[in-house]
């Protein structure tokens, strides 16, 4: 079971820490440009 857990836990972190970058990277830089992508 903790590996299963493991298994689906990392993926989804990273997806996470991947859209909080994208959402800060647009907010800094194209402000709305690319936020809405």
């Amino acid at each position: 079971m903790d590996a299963t857990r493991e298994k689906t836990g990392a993926p989804n972190i990273a997806v996470s820490q991947i859209l909080t970058k994208k959402k800060q990277r647009a907010m800094m830089g194209a402000k709305g440009s690319d936020y809405s992508r």
